[in-house]
């Protein structure tokens, strides 16, 4: 997960607000063995995937085209 690898900031502006700190505190908690809910980490680790995915493909120059049928 990105938390353990250093690549997440939560931000400051909003520390003292109820949602971050129950995200911060599942974040603390996720391990490989944890078996608890951890919805708030599961949801912002698929959403830096949804937002890397589109980065990477919107930066990539690989085109696909559909070819016409070329059936008689």
């Amino acid at each position: 997960p990105l938390n353990r690898m250093g690549e997440l900031i939560l931000n400051e502006a909003e520390k003292d607000n109820p949602h971050m700190q129950t995200l911060e505190g599942q974040l603390k908690a996720v391990s490989p063995t944890y078996r608890g809910q951890i919805d708030g980490a599961d949801a912002l680790e698929g959403g830096v995937h949804k937002l890397l995915e589109q980065t990477t493909r919107e930066n990539s120059t690989h085109r696909t085209y559909q070819r016409s049928n070329r059936k008689y």
